[in-house]
């Protein structure tokens, strides 16, 4: 028996005739009602209330085509179950139980039709948490109008549904936040969040908005917050890339859109070996290297540049390209670059490999856990290690 995918096992969470339909719409997308009941061994009602529940999910999805609906799955919606962990500790961390209680209560039903907005849902609606979507439909009216024709008009029903892409955007912040402590210090990170706050980045804005009243240098001791302090924060930040200096006088510095020093980072997380990552930033800053550059810039062995080389290229990490002209030169130069959109593509399916593994046997982790009254964690720590694999994951998959 052939191991489960891990659409699969994602789909596998909703249900046994859900997953069958989702299953069929991963291999023929765009297929009609019809065809699905021709092909898949389930009833008619089975198949309408499967393909419901999946778009209620928002995982399927349809559109009208020649005076049929066409359906088709979404995978980038369908693998965002990976990160509901991700979403929930967020929220649980920043609002209180209440809000974290209809926030799951959302999530987990993809859209939710509340029948009277309350304070709860207004104040995660005003922090862009949740977003509002009108669904409209025609309603014939008993009554005839002076034609002696059926009057119609429309009903809108208001549904609940989350913002992903807003909490992509915080979870993406806190996770730059730590960065930026975990390669400078704490101070660093309060004048990185301060920017973050800024709807105009000035350093006058900066020393507004700052959570710390001090923000230090190591190398001087403690200095109170000071202008001059802030702006030796900005030049580490900005020689990192992650904040950007403009020339415009009145907006002085803004942050990066590109999150490619996160992405970086967190490959370098990821390779253990020292030779390898040298390797790996030394071709990411200097691309299209050769050969010999990389042996004489690296300061390593022959023997360790190849085996580094052909581990990263392995990884789908580094690619290579010959240049010259054979009819020129008797030998051809090979060149090295980073092509960081497939490496991340690369870790992803690696992370995804991680994740099915794990999630296959989360179900005997945890009985075992229960059936001998566990207290030692270990099924926190397997939450706190999935956890950091889906927000691995996420990163990667960011534009």
């Amino acid at each position: 028996m052939h191991p489960e995918t891990l659409e699969e096992l994602l789909l596998k969470d909703y249900g046994t005739i859900p997953k069958t339909i989702g299953m069929f719409l991963l291999k023929h997308n765009y297929s009609t009602l019809e065809h699905i009941e021709q092909n898949v061994s389930l009833t008619q009602l089975q198949v309408r209330d499967g393909i419901s529940i999946l778009i209620q999910k928002r995982i399927v999805r349809f559109f009208p085509f020649e005076r049929v609906s066409k359906y088709f799955i979404d995978r980038d919606m369908l693998k965002r179950r990976l990160y509901f962990s991700i979403y929930a500790k967020f929220i649980s961390s920043n609002f209180s139980a209440a809000h974290s209680k209809l926030f799951l209560k959302v999530l987990l039903n993809g859209t939710y039709k509340e029948t009277e907005i309350n304070t709860i849902s207004e104040e995660l609606l005003q922090q862009g948490i949740f977003k509002l979507e009108l669904n409209t439909s025609m309603h014939k009216d008993t009554g005839f109008g002076e034609a002696n024709v059926k009057k119609t008009h429309k009903l809108s029903v208001k549904f609940l549904i989350v913002n992903y892409e807003y909490l992509d955007q915080k979870i993406y912040e806190n996770c730059m936040t730590k960065f930026v402590s975990k390669r400078y210090n704490d101070a660093a990170s309060y004048v990185f969040k301060a920017i973050l706050k800024c709807d105009t980045v000035s350093i006058e804005n900066i020393l507004k908005n700052l959570e710390s009243t001090k923000v230090l240098i190591c190398d001087k001791g403690a200095i109170v917050n000071d202008k001059d302090n802030v702006q030796e924060y900005l030049k580490y930040l900005v020689g990192s890339g992650i904040v950007l200096k403009g020339f415009d006088e009145s907006r002085a510095y803004f942050c990066s859109s590109s999150k490619d020093v996160l992405k970086m980072h967190k490959i370098c997380l990821i390779l253990r070996d020292s030779a390898m990552r040298r390797i790996f930033n030394m071709i990411h800053s200097k691309p299209q290297i050769e050969d010999k550059d990389i042996t004489i810039r690296s300061l390593l062995s022959v023997n360790k540049v190849k085996t580094s080389l052909l581990s990263l290229q392995r990884l789908g990490l580094v690619c290579q390209k010959c240049s010259g002209d054979y009819a020129i030169g008797p030998r051809i130069e090979h060149q090295w670059y980073v092509d960081l959109g497939y490496a991340c593509l690369s870790m992803k399916k690696r992370i995804e490999r991680e994740i099915r593994s794990r999630t296959e046997n989360i179900d005997t982790c945890w009985n075992l856990n229960y059936y001998f009254e566990n207290t030692t964690g270990d099924d926190n720590v397997w939450i706190s290690d999935f956890i950091s694999l889906s927000t691995d994951h996420l990163i990667f998959s960011m534009e």
